[in-house]
């Protein structure tokens, strides 16, 4: 997949060090999700190929830290692209715009009853 396409966002999955109940997450952690890759998405929304919902494609990796006061410490490291099928390749050509939400019109304001006087 090329990058240009498919920009990605990262982010990291570590041990939950603060699970008390075996309900809870066994990892927690975060995606940062680059400004390229938000675009494609808001892209695709308003473009109609994601009218509900919008599919990341995921991969990880385990690592250890390398630094710090958890080094040595493994945790997953995230990737994530967003992925669309070629039909929709129309909505990222150059100068294309997805078509604006339409908004219903403002209401227009009751008539001023002070109208009828001439000053």
């Amino acid at each position: 997949m090329s990058d240009d396409k498919y920009p990605r966002s990262e982010g990291g999955l570590w041990l939950n060090d603060r699970k008390t109940a075996e309900n809870h997450p066994s990892v927690t952690g975060h995606l940062q999700i680059s400004p390229e890759q938000l675009k494609i998405l808001v892209t695709l929304h308003r473009g109609g190929a994601a009218p509900e919902k919008i599919k990341l494609q995921l991969a990880a990796w385990t690592r250890t830290i390398s630094q710090g006061e958890n080094k040595g410490d493994k945790f997953q490291y995230l990737r994530a692209n967003a992925y669309y099928p070629e039909e929709y390749n129309h909505l990222f050509e150059e100068g294309a715009q997805p078509e604006a939400e339409t908004k219903a019109p403002a209401p227009k304001p009751d008539a001023d009853p002070d109208d009828d006087f001439p000053f």
